[in-house]
């Protein structure tokens, strides 16, 4: 729960993209902050799961429907995330008939492409 709310307290913005069914998000982690205790005390990086902990957040925040995580089709991560960097999350998201979401995502630190994530979620 604590890592959630890690992801909480750090979103700046959140809002609709240019297209249908696409979303934004904002964030930007303080390295005092527990996601960072472990991972790596010597040099802080945004682990990978919070990256898709943020899609989700992304996505209950404009939409107001909570999703977990089913399947993950697709995670690269290409660059570390360090605390302090705004993170920019712009997501499509494709819902199917049994209540799920196909959703894909870049994770972006300024001009570069930090990840991408394609992901099936699921009400709980």
């Amino acid at each position: 729960m604590a890592l959630y709310q890690d992801v909480k307290d750090s979103m700046i913005s959140f809002g609709k993209g240019d297209k249908e069914n696409t979303l934004t998000g904002e964030f930007c982690f303080n390295e005092n902050l527990n996601v960072f205790k472990g991972h790596f005390p010597s040099l802080p990086v945004l682990p990978g799961i919070m990256q898709l902990e943020m899609v989700q957040h992304v996505i209950k925040k404009n939409t107001g429907i909570s999703y977990k995580i089913k399947s993950i089709k697709k995670a690269k991560f290409n660059s570390q995330i360090v605390p302090g960097e705004t993170i920019k999350i712009s997501l499509s998201f494709y819902p199917l008939e049994d209540d799920s979401v196909n959703v894909k995502a870049v994770v972006s630190v300024g001009e570069k492409t930090s990840g991408k994530i394609a992901a099936n979620l699921v009400r709980p």
